[in-house]
């Protein structure tokens, strides 16, 4: 049988046979790999196992093999307790020291620091996982309002005349990163899409944040491209529906730019706020302060800088905090910018559910959960459809 055939039924056996293992020491490896041939095959094998083993093997041989796998394209992990281990721990794109009786060197030289090697499933289930869910949304919720304030002003230089006249103040400008919109995605740290306890009671839960290839980056950013999008056309328009020709009951106060300003700001910080709220699934009472005490915040700050004579805003919140159609009009336009949103979360949590939300929706249900601050909007997603926590084949079962 040649080496093709091997492979292929070797294939056939892994996927649909037993687990396939492999076991080599460091003179064989060092013999196959002087043979290109030889050593691609080899290579091809050990993506056909499930674990393989590489005993008495030198600290370069061990860095060789890093090497290799992540030339293939993977993410590879490395622990290591020793000084041999330092060249292989360095090579891999994490790398995990141990402390213990062999000294500090792979502790010094590694990403992360462990004391024992079960610490391991933790470090890797609920931290890196954690981590990655967190950041991700970080990332794309940073890209979101970035170009949400950027759409209104593009679309805004069509009414202008492309005169590249700013529809935001500077107040606005300056203080929209820094002041309104940096601290409530700060305490996104401490969001949670599943418990602790259910990613260890389901393992195949760490793999739902996983999607490294282009497809998936662009799944998962192209949504929030379109929300900014038509956030940002909602928002311009109707302002310009209503405070195009707009003067106030005591004819003091009149549409400008000033005040199309301030009614549009006033819009996004609201949109962005509660946007933010709808993607969080575990709220504490950081997260409660962060966010609704930065919309109060926002209100209380633009009503003291507008007392300011030498600011363009000087006494335009005071005249359109006054008018009525000023919050009906930003109610109007934020609940409008919120439906779509919403109901995309509720069609996919209904129809297209993840590891992560079925999961979710379990602990929702269950009355053992009294400690945990779940967001009560994830209970509202559930709300209009029957209980599937008990349905087994939808929810995956806990490895024995």
């Amino acid at each position: 049988m040649g080496s093709d055939q091997l492979m292929e039924s070797l294939h056939i056996d892994s996927v649909h046979g037993p687990s396939l293992s492999v076991v080599i020491d460091g003179s064989a490896l060092a013999a196959i790999t002087e043979d290109v041939h030889c050593h691609e095959q080899f290579i091809k094998l050990c993506m056909l196992a499930h674990t393989v083993v590489c005993c008495r093997v030198t600290p370069n041989q061990k860095c060789q093999v890093v090497t290799t796998i992540k030339d293939k394209g993977f993410v590879t992990l490395s622990v290591g307790d020793g000084g041999n281990d330092v060249l292989m721990i360095q090579q891999a794109n994490v790398g995990v020291g141990i402390r213990g009786r062999e000294g500090l060197q792979a502790a010094r030289a590694a990403d992360y620091n462990i004391t024992k090697f079960s610490h391991l499933q933790r470090l890797i289930l609920v931290h890196g996982r954690y981590s990655l869910h967190r950041t991700s949304m970080v990332a794309l919720y940073c890209f979101y309002k970035s170009i949400y304030v950027c759409m209104i002003q593009i679309l805004y230089q069509v009414v202008c005349g492309f005169s590249g006249t700013s529809l935001l103040n500077t107040f606005s400008l300056t203080t929209y990163n820094t002041l309104f919109t940096e601290l409530p995605i700060l305490f996104y740290i401490l969001d949670k899409d599943v418990e602790e306890s259910a990613i260890f009671e389901y393992p195949p839960t760490y793999q739902s944040n996983l999607g490294r290839s282009t497809s998936s980056l662009l799944n998962n950013f192209s949504p929030w491209i379109g929300k900014a999008v038509f956030q940002a056309v909602i928002t311009l328009l109707t302002c310009l529906f209503t405070f195009w020709d707009w003067e106030s009951a005591d004819g003091l106060g009149s549409s400008g730019r000033e005040t199309m300003s301030a009614v549009v700001f006033t819009i996004v910080m609201l949109v962005v706020q509660f946007t933010l709220a709808l993607e969080t699934n575990y709220f504490t009472h950081l997260n409660h302060l962060a966010v609704w005490g930065t919309v109060g915040f926002y209100f209380a700050i633009s009503y003291v800088i507008s007392m300011v004579p030498a600011l363009g805003m000087y006494h335009v919140i005071h005249k359109v905090y006054g008018e009525w159609v000023f919050w009906f009009v930003i109610t109007i336009a934020t609940i409008v910018c919120l439906i779509p949103l919403y109901i995309q979360k509720y069609a996919q949590t209904q129809y297209f559910p993840k590891i992560n939300e079925l999961l979710r929706e379990q602990s929702l249900y269950s009355t053992n959960q009294t400690g945990d601050l779940w967001f009560p909007l994830s209970k509202l997603y559930c709300f209009f459809r029957p209980n599937r926590t008990q349905n087994t084949s939808r929810i995956y079962q806990p490895l024995p």
